[in-house]
């Protein structure tokens, strides 16, 4: 048995990489992006004037119920605008960096699977791949063997599957 190890591990790494990279940038980004302290204020704010709003009668103090819901809706506006703010900006920082990953990592393994096309990642015994052993072997010309485009396929397959359940 044959394990070509830096082809093996760099293979596997990059592939795992290229499917974690969506997880990396989400997570990244809302740690970057958490609420400012302006964004606080304000719904600290709304919340405060909705329970000076709830302590009022709106039939005996009609005018300052309606100051105090005039209010409100300025203070609603305001953080709908900043929340639009931030998150229009996170998504530019999401597509820019996340798509910046993706195209990088996928040219990695379209280089990897080029320079490195006809040689084996791991030389199995005979038995152990067929009838499949041409199939997993495909641009390399030895029995048995596990092709580096086949084990990429195997890779970013089994890793996409698992990025999936984050």
């Amino acid at each position: 048995m044959y394990v070509n190890f830096t082809l093996f591990f760099g293979t596997t790494l990059l592939t795992v990489m290229a499917s974690f990279s969506s997880v990396v940038v989400k997570y990244t980004l809302n740690a970057i992006f958490q609420e400012t302290n302006h964004l606080r204020d304000i719904r600290e704010e709304i919340s405060a004037v909705r329970t000076e709003m709830s302590k009022i009668s709106m039939m005996d103090e009609f005018a300052k119920h309606a100051r105090l819901q005039r209010k409100l809706i300025k203070l609603q506006d305001e953080l709908k605008s900043e929340k639009m703010i931030v998150s229009s900006t996170k998504l530019k920082y999401k597509v820019l960096i996340g798509s910046g990953a993706y195209v990088s990592m996928g040219l990695g393994m379209l280089l990897m699977a080029y320079v490195f096309r006809s040689e084996p990642v791991l030389i199995l015994p005979d038995k152990w791949l067929s009838p499949f052993s041409w199939i997993i072997s495909w641009p390399c010309e030895f029995e048995g063997a596990v092709s580096t485009l086949f084990w990429i396929s195997v890779c970013g397959s089994a890793s996409r599957l698992v990025a999936s359940k984050f």
